[in-house]
């Protein structure tokens, strides 16, 4: 039986992540203005500066198993604008939101519901961008589509069926060190973005 303690600390949960959600219209523009970028300017640099970010947060992270950013309005937005940028640039920006996410310490569903609510609207919104920058997939790509959809959806089925065996500490921290093998690629990238098909969506 569900305690009034428990039922109060739900509602504080739901709240904090409604509040995430209405900042996330920050991370829609940036991720905007990212997408936008990456037709105009050579990601090198930047694609280096997130190569290191991730090779120096990942090891830290796992030293320092209890580090937390401080939840606040600032980190909740300042996250969602650099996942926002970095989603529209490389099609890369679930590491950030995991690291700004984790701060807030949500329950499970909570924290995964939110995730994927704001990943869905900072896609679509960054493939809106890319199409206006003219942008096309390949035909078998468009194709393949039919098959990548429902695809995405038995995913979340089987992941629902083992999420509740995963410790909700452990939830927020996976996203950043599955991102840590690209890590390399990124340092060592030499391409331009503008010579590049569509990013590939990587939440």
């Amino acid at each position: 039986m569900t305690t009034h303690r428990e039922t109060e600390s739900q509602w504080k949960s739901l709240s904090s992540s409604w509040s995430i959600l209405s900042s996330g219209i920050p991370g829609i523009l940036a991720t905007v203005v990212g997408a936008s970028l990456a037709f105009r300017l050579s990601s090198t640099v930047l694609s280096r500066v997130l190569g290191a970010f991730l090779v120096l947060y990942v090891p830290f992270l796992v030293v320092h198993s209890s580090f937390q950013i401080r939840p606040c309005v600032v980190t909740s937005v300042l996250g969602d604008v650099l996942s926002g940028f970095f989603a529209g640039v490389f099609g890369m920006g679930g590491a950030v939101r995991g690291m700004f996410l984790s701060a807030f310490d949500l329950p499970k569903a909570i924290y995964l519901a939110t995730a994927g609510a704001i990943a869905l609207a900072i896609d679509t919104f960054r493939l809106i961008t890319y199409v206006r920058e003219g942008t096309q997939l390949n035909p078998l790509l468009s194709w393949a589509m039919l098959l990548f959809i429902p695809a995405s959806f038995v995913g979340a089925w089987i992941a629902k069926r083992f999420v509740n065996r995963i410790p909700q500490r452990s939830i927020s921290r996976m996203v950043p060190r599955r991102c840590s093998p690209r890590s390399p690629v990124l340092l060592s990238i030499e391409r331009d973005m503008t010579r590049c098909q569509i990013p590939a969506i990587q939440t």
